[in-house]
């Protein structure tokens, strides 16, 4: 009985932290929490969302780091404005949630610092790759040069040893041939780097470091937006 009691007046006995149906994920206006920063989210509405958010940027990087192996151009649009719809909808639920703890919504730019710090390291590198396949034309002519120099040293001293040898049947029998042979067991001379292999690799890099300098947006998020005491009290189911 004692316990019928306690929970007469609790809106959610199983989730007693919800205080009512504006708190409700269940009845929360998800368009408008991610696309509307004129309304306000109360805290458990704000971390479900951030929940769905995170999951959201881990498809689209597993994604993008599967088309990038495929198609670079395709995998780096799908990185590229994925990452900024996810930012956007993050940016406009962090604003709504700092609205709603009566604190500036300045403070959401933070969101904004691993995205444009992968970017600074990735732009110096998507700069430099004219020079890295000038390079590496370089490095394959200088590589087939030598090759064809050691094929004619190869096959002069192969000559000279079989003019010099003393026995005929070991001539017949081809002895000198292995010798010649040998280093077509050896890897071929380097490949030339492709600009789609090259932006690949960037951008790859780029999304690695996005979602490393992520961890220090999350703890922002849940040690100092998240834990904000509610305030404003207008819950307009209009403007939420």
């Amino acid at each position: 009985m004692s316990a019928v009691e306690n929970t007469a007046g609790v809106y959610d006995a199983k989730h007693p932290w919800i205080s009512g149906p504006h708190e409700d994920p269940s009845k929360a206006n998800w368009l408008n929490e991610f696309f509307s920063p004129f309304g306000l989210t109360p805290k458990p509405i704000f971390l479900r969302g951030q929940a769905y958010l995170a999951l959201l940027r881990f498809f689209i990087f597993i994604a993008g780091l599967i088309a990038l192996g495929a198609n670079p151009w395709v995998g780096s649009g799908i990185l590229f404005f994925g990452f900024v719809i996810v930012l956007t909808m993050s940016v406009v639920s962090h604003t709504r949630r700092l609205n709603d703890s009566a604190r500036s919504p300045v403070y959401a730019i933070i969101l904004i610092v691993p995205i444009l710090l992968a970017a600074g390291l990735t732009v110096p590198g998507l700069s430099k790759i004219p020079d890295q396949i000038a390079a590496s034309e370089e490095a394959v002519k200088k590589a087939k040069e030598q090759t064809l120099s050691s094929k004619a040293t190869a096959e002069t001293a192969a000559t000279d040893e079989s003019a010099e040898s003393k026995d005929a049947d070991a001539k017949a029998d081809g002895t000198t041939k292995p010798k010649a042979a040998q280093g077509r067991g050896r890897h071929g001379p380097p490949k030339v780097k492709t600009t789609e292999s090259l932006i690949g690799g960037a951008v790859a890099g780029a999304a690695w470091s996005c979602m490393i300098l992520s961890i220090f947006t999350a703890l922002f998020t849940f040690l100092f937006v998240a834990r904000g005491k509610t305030v404003k009290q207008d819950y307009n189911p209009l403007v939420r």
